[in-house]
């Protein structure tokens, strides 16, 4: 069926079929063994797959002798087709065919007899694949899987239940051992791989899970173990994570969480709201930040910081961009017809991995339909562009030439963002709110974002600081050279009515000290005549 055994020293197994499906596994040390199990399952109606290293073996059959369908003396060949069972790229189990090894398994489990269950998935394998070809994913794939099945034991089964993830079925392993056998996968499948001609990194996120104690069912301990994954992929990836209590209770927070949002999405319960931006050394307004808010039926307002996360993991991301875009844009196009001040602009976010989509799709023309490419600031963060940076780059420059300004956000937040101000074509960075929180609290805090802006300003981008909070912070930055400010100091976000408000007052202040400064200042035209006592 797969390569559900391995033929060490003639070592082997089987799984015999009937005609109502998947009846029990054959493990013997002596193959003729398997064949006798095999002609057994033949007279009675049903079908034997052998597994393989590398292929499997074709069924044998009551019409078929067994000479014609496998070779015995060289097993590794298959003769015949692929069962449907069978993952044709890895030879694995398939995602049916998993199921069902699971599901004997779970069958005789009991307190005394547990079954592990591992869940993995490789990390960014879509960059491989967007870098290198599918064809190089194919060759990355096909190595993991032999990597996999030589680091399990020869009772254990493999299966491939979806592109780059897998599942391990462990009869007989307990927390502990379950625990072992995962540290061991992760440490030989995070071994480089050389595809496409060239060495590419490799590592693994796994959740495991072990039943009957975290899950009676095929469909429970399954669910169990890929919430545990998601939180190893959650917490950083190349991660292992054990399934507990703890898990479950986050597990059915997000899945209310999950449905909550979704509600609210179709309710109109998120809306846009704006946040002001400031230059410091004048107390003038020069932009807003467009962000999310999630508005409760109990009047309460939930920043986006605390369901973002939800919405990535719910494929939820690329729909609630493009609802709070759809708000925004009558605001902006109104307020721009209005008039702004000179150099205003919107602020918008691309998310970490906001969409499905690929760069190659251009995520930004839908981003920015319908307002005047002049008036927006796009932000981007590191992990928005890692997985395709050269496509990234370019749609960026494609929209830079329209008038939208680029920014990297979260700047020295990520691992790399130095490299990213040369490889993308930016106007502006924003210093990461973590480095504002703690600029005055230690000198070595103040160098670093003094070494930023310097470092920003030398190169030709404009500085902006994200999350000013106090009248101390506001200080250190503009003594600094950083006078663009974003934060509680100045204001919080307000939805499109209040922020309406804010921006009149702000420009009426702004004219009425522009006509004091003139007012007590002696015109050109009429100049003033010295008095009596001069």
């Amino acid at each position: 069926m797969g390569r559900v055994a391995r033929r060490d020293g003639w070592r082997a197994a089987a799984v015999i079929f009937a005609a109502g499906g998947l009846v029990e596994f054959v493990r013997t040390g002596d193959l003729g063994l398997i064949v006798v199990a095999a002609l057994a399952a033949a007279a009675a109606g049903g079908c034997v797959w052998l597994a393989g290293r590398q292929q499997p073996v074709t069924p044998l059959a009551t019409s078929v002798a067994p000479a014609e369908s496998v070779d015995i003396a060289n097993p590794d060949v298959a003769v015949t087709p692929m069962p449907a069972t069978l993952d044709s790229l890895t030879g694995l189990f398939n995602r049916q065919g998993a199921i069902a090894a699971l599901d004997l398994a779970l069958a005789g489990a009991s307190a005394s007899h547990p079954v592990g269950l591992l869940y993995l998935d490789l990390d960014r394998f879509k960059h491989i694949n967007d870098t290198l070809g599918h064809q190089a994913g194919d060759q990355f794939i096909q190595v993991i899987a032999d990597r996999l099945i030589r680091s399990i034991d020869s009772t254990a089964t493999a299966g491939r239940i979806g592109g780059d993830e897998f599942i391990a079925v462990l009869p007989g392993y307990d927390l502990a051992a379950t625990m072992a056998v995962a540290s061991r996968v992760a440490s030989v499948l995070g071994q480089p791989v050389h595809a496409a001609g060239r060495e590419v990194p490799s590592t693994v996120s796994i959740g495991f899970a072990v039943g009957p104690a975290h899950g009676l069912t095929t469909s429970e301990l399954l669910r169990h173990a890929n919430a545990a994954l998601q939180r190893a992929k959650g917490s950083g990836r190349n991660r292992i994570d054990a399934f507990d209590t703890t898990v479950l209770c986050e597990l059915n927070e997000r899945l209310e969480l999950e449905q909550a949002l979704r509600r609210a999405l179709d309710d109109g319960d998120i809306t846009a709201f704006f946040q002001p931006e400031i230059d410091a050394t004048t107390g003038h307004i020069v932009g807003a930040e467009l962000l999310a808010r999630w508005i409760r039926r109990d009047g309460t307002i939930t920043s986006a910081v605390d369901f973002i996360a939800v919405a990535a993991n719910a494929g939820l991301l690329e729909r609630l961009t493009e609802h709070v875009m759809q708000q925004a844009r009558p605001v902006i196009r109104r307020l721009s017809a209005l008039g702004l001040p000179e150099g205003f602009r919107f602020r918008i976010n691309l998310p970490p991995r906001a969409t499905e989509r690929s760069w190659r799709e251009n995520p930004l023309d839908a981003l920015i339909q319908g307002i005047e490419p002049t008036l927006l600031t796009v932000d981007v963060t590191e992990a928005a562009v890692a997985d395709d940076l050269s496509a990234a780059a370019a749609n960026l420059a494609a929209v830079r030439v329209r008038g939208v300004r680029i920014c990297l956000d979260d700047f020295a937040r990520g691992v790399s963002s130095l490299s990213l101000l040369r490889r993308l074509p930016l106007d502006e960075v924003r210093i990461d709110r973590m480095s504002i929180d703690t600029i005055t609290a230690h000198p070595h805090d103040r160098a670093i974002v003094r070494s930023i802006i310097g470092l920003v300003r030398e190169i030709g981008l404009t500085a902006t600081a994200d999350g000013v909070e106090t009248g101390a912070q506001a200080d250190v930055l503009i003594a600094l050279g950083c006078i663009r400010h974003q934060g509680h100091l100045y204001s919080r976000a307000l939805p499109a009515s209040e922020f309406d408000t804010y921006l009149v007052r702000a420009m009426t202040e702004r004219f009425e000290q522009q006509i004091g400064a003139t007012s007590g200042r002696p015109s050109e035209d009429y100049p003033s005549w010295p008095d009596g006592n001069e």
